[in-house]
């Protein structure tokens, strides 16, 4: 297999599609508090039976308590509570969640991330206040998991699998979601890993079991139901019944979109409620998601008795092949397996799944608005201009007015982005023409020269205008010059960098700030402008005329070129629209650059000889740019 070249590699590291979470860490976490607050105190005990067995060997890492409720800003130890939230997030099956909780150095930095976004969460009034915290979290915790940036995939595990048809029937739906080569969805994972934890309840509860096998027993049996866990409380993320199918846009798009601003739905009993997304969870939501919750953990605890319905339900399952379903990898997953229970599991399947909500229509009549995201490859114009003031470094050089208009043409990428709306992950090429306004001033370099107090006369200019914009991971051009180095020595190096540098960055002081009246990025180094002045149709023709005893003498034209490079510093999109794969956004950006000439001569090859300065320049610039994606 031949490795890519250098500008397929870029956009093919840069384009790996972002995990589709349904709720963010902390959110995850509460809802499993909240359904262990609500298990009858039986059921409570024998919860903290199994716990302190899979505590055993592993204290300091697992808490007293399997729910240790508000463990303030720097949680020490994981409780089960929070074993959903790391599971599909942070892990890609239950066996690599119990390797993650209970080896790596990375989960505590990972739980002390996320306690103080919840504390944010918990703290924001608008959606400004709720983007940068999770913006920020997510930068953090891309640095404290080293998988969490590239355990993203295209796969739809996280979400509901649409529905083909308009009949609102339970059992056809559940039928075509669980089947054997079925697209990877919330349900089928979550049955696969309820049957297998209660699989290996039913053996930790067995009298026979030996006292040695208990331990490993109770830690397997949590696993599976907390990773289960996870995806059953994802089908109650708007994004995630709306947002499962269409194109790496289209998914994130609809899914972000969703979660941000609801979606009414209703369970399979037609019952109806308003489900919202990672973030953005409403205390009625949490309140319905650990309802559901606490039934299958109800379930799962009745199974650690052998002669329960539960442990009935599973008992046809071979122990090997519940240790083998718990390494079913939900990250790389093509296709759902075979189901692993027989028909006396359905009824226990059925009393949490008729209360998930119905998910959406999938393409064509009377399917859910889509809504896009900056994804894909896109073509599009931009226009608009810049004023501003320009200097010499000359004693006694003052700042004199300036301005220029543009349009360009534009090609490039949209690529997608860890931290949603306050991502950047734009890369494109512009070209197009501008014109840069006359000026008439005094040839201030020229002091204490026969030219003292010369007029210069320059025309209004057309330059060849040139713009770049490429995200980086800690300077400018970084990527661009590890890219064909790490493409051949370190692929997974070379993703993780470029995913980093799309969010916003290693610091991450390039991440976009939503607030109610637009989106702030400080973008220095992001992107550059070059404006050509004197290559489009040959030199421009400046007029220089000296002073004489008797006033000035006569003019002496000269031939210049020059190249002004622009550098925003600051950016503020004031607002952006998409409709289907078209996108319009509207910029204003403070900068700074300076122009430095690069031939100067007279017309008729004599006159006074002219060494002129650099000039700089600072700018308020106004963009306006239109895309098409294909």
């Amino acid at each position: 297999m031949t490795r890519p070249r250098h500008l397929s590699v870029v956009l093919a590291v840069l384009a790996i599609p972002t995990l589709a979470r349904a709720w963010v860490y902390p959110e995850h976490r509460n809802i499993a508090i909240e359904a262990v607050k609500r298990l009858p105190p039986q059921q409570a005990e024998l919860l903290a039976k199994l716990w302190a067995d899979a505590r055993i060997g592993h204290e300091a890492r697992l808490c007293a308590q399997p729910s240790e409720g508000n463990q303030g800003l720097e949680p020490t130890c994981i409780d089960f509570a929070a074993w959903p939230a790391i599971g599909g997030d942070h892990s890609c099956s239950a066996t690599n969640l119990l390797h993650n909780v209970l080896d790596t150095d990375w989960i505590i930095p990972v739980a002390q991330v996320t306690a103080e976004l919840d504390a944010k969460l918990a703290a924001a009034k608008n959606e400004a206040q709720r983007s940068w915290p999770l913006t920020k979290s997510d930068q953090q915790l891309a640095g404290a998991d080293p998988e969490y940036a590239s355990r993203a995939s295209a796969s739809t595990a996280h979400f509901l699998l649409y529905r083909t048809a308009t009949v609102r029937d339970p059992k056809t739906y559940v039928s075509e979601a669980l089947v054997a080569g079925a697209p990877p969805n919330t349900l089928a994972i979550y049955a696969i890993y309820h049957v297998t934890a209660l699989r290996f309840a039913a053996v930790w509860g067995d009298p026979a079991t030996p006292a040695e096998a208990r331990p490993q027993l109770a830690r397997n049996a949590l696993a599976a139901e907390a990773f289960g866990l996870h995806f059953l409380e994802d089908t109650f993320s708007a994004g995630h019944a709306a947002g499962s199918w269409g194109d790496a846009a289209e998914r994130k798009g609809t899914h972000d979109y969703y979660d941000a601003h609801g979606l009414e739905a209703s369970d399979w009993l037609n019952d109806p409620f308003i489900l919202y997304g990672d973030g953005h969870i409403r205390p009625e939501g949490l309140d319905q998601a650990a309802r559901i919750v606490e039934i299958s953990l109800s379930q799962f605890l009745e199974a650690t008795d052998p002669s329960s319905r539960a442990a009935s339900a599973v008992m046809n399952l071979e122990l090997g092949e519940a240790e083998k379903a718990e390494s079913f990898d939900t990250c790389k997953a093509e296709q759902m397996p075979p189901q692993l229970f027989d028909r006396e599991a359905v009824p226990l399947l059925a009393e949490t799944l008729r209360y998930t909500p119905v998910p959406s229509l999938g393409p064509g009549s009377a399917s859910l608005p889509r809504h896009r995201a900056d994804i894909g490859a896109f073509g599009g114009v931009a226009a608009g201009g810049w004023f501003g003031g320009v200097t010499g470094t000359a004693e006694g050089s003052n700042t004199e007015r300036a301005g220029s208009m543009f349009f360009a043409f534009r090609g490039g990428v949209g690529l997608e982005d860890l931290a949603g709306p306050s991502g950047d992950g734009q890369v494109w090429l512009q070209a197009g023409v501008g014109l840069r306004k006359s000026q008439s001033i005094a040839c201030l370099t020229c002091a204490g020269t026969a030219l003292a107090g010369a007029l210069v006369s320059v025309p209004s200019r057309t330059p060849i205008a040139l713009r770049l914009r490429v995200p980086f991971w800690l300077i400018p051009g970084d990527l661009l010059v590890a890219t064909p180095i790490l493409a051949f020595t370190s692929m997974k190096t070379l993703t993780k960098m470029a995913i980093v540098s799309v969010n916003g960055g290693l610091i991450p002081w390039q991440a976009g700030i939503p607030t109610s009246v637009g989106r702030f990025q400080f973008v220095l180094g992001r992107e550059v402008g070059l404006n050509l002045y004197g290559y489009l149709s040959g030199p421009d023709t400046v007029t220089l005329t000296p002073p004489s005893g008797s006033g000035l003498s006569e003019p002496v034209e000269y031939q210049l070129k020059s190249m002004e490079w622009e550098f925003p510093i600051v950016e503020w999109r004031l607002f952006r629209t998409f409709s289907g794969k078209q996108a319009s956004s509207l910029f204003l950006q403070l900068g700074a650059g300076y122009e430095r000439l690069t031939g100067v001569k007279p017309v008729e090859g004599t006159g006074p000889t002219l060494n002129p300065e650099n000039r700089y320049l600072m700018f308020l610039r106004v963009s306006f740019d239109g895309r098409q994606y294909f």
